[in-house]
């Protein structure tokens, strides 16, 4: 994980992506970066440069804080750390690894029902 790969992710996200009638993907409010706990470090040095603010800028409103997220070239971008990532199980084997990460816009996963939560035992 670097700078430059994560800008081109972000790039990808912003300008190449479309929804399946072929529409724009709306920006979305900050880019969600899924990172095994392994990458932390990593992904606060990447994003917590003397170039990229850092908390109070990144929210909005009159609580303007929001716990990791991030300034990044002039994207809004939160990391959040999934401990899944790289972890073993008996049943699947290991899940990822430990230097692999995902960036995700969220919200267009949600406005285009992308993603969703189903009970299966009720």
């Amino acid at each position: 994980m670097n700078a430059t790969s994560l800008q081109a992710a972000i790039n990808l996200l912003k300008y190449g992506t479309k929804t399946q009638r072929g529409d724009k993907i709306v920006k979305p409010d900050y880019y969600t970066l899924i990172i095994p706990t392994e990458l932390e470090v990593t992904a606060g040095s990447v994003l917590n440069t003397a170039n990229n603010m850092s908390g109070l800028y990144a929210g909005t409103g009159s609580n303007a804080n929001l716990v990791n997220t991030f300034y990044f070239n002039g994207n809004k971008v939160k990391f959040v750390s999934n401990p899944w990532l790289g972890a073993s199980t008996a049943e699947k084997g290991t899940l990822g690894n430990t230097t692999q990460w995902y960036l995700a816009n969220a919200m267009a996963a949600k406005s285009q029902r992308a993603l969703r939560y189903i009970a299966l035992n009720e």
